[in-house]
């Protein structure tokens, strides 16, 4: 487990993670700059920036998440109609050597004397 030191609005945080530290940097200064400038072009306090910073992301999480799941479930889809075309190729793959094989033997009768019939 990382602990991980952060800033947010002059307050220093430190963390207990199992992310790099670099990347908790990142999302820290992230979420920084989005409360600072919502407390400068909003006028509102710090306290209620990092609500409004929380609900946008929680808004985003669910977003992704309906998103993904809704990715999983056309892979799932595609997935069951790859299997459904392979099934058919290999069916129609049987059927084109069972008639090649009727075809040959076709040829072969007609190749044969028949019955009456001068060679």
């Amino acid at each position: 487990m990382n602990r991980v030191k952060i800033q947010i609005m002059g307050t220093n945080y430190t963390l207990a993670t199992p992310e790099e530290e670099s990347y908790v940097q990142q999302l820290a200064q992230e979420l920084d700059e989005q409360v600072r400038q919502l407390v400068q072009e909003g006028n509102v306090a710090a306290y209620d920036a990092l609500v409004l910073c929380a609900m946008s992301y929680s808004d985003r999480y669910h977003k992704a998440e309906n998103n993904a799941d809704h990715l999983r479930g056309q892979v799932t889809d595609y997935l069951a109609d790859a299997a459904r075309a392979r099934e058919e190729t290999q069916r129609l793959q049987r059927e084109i050597e069972d008639l090649r094989s009727q075809m040959a033997a076709g040829q072969t009768a007609m190749d044969l004397p028949g019955d009456g019939e001068e060679e």
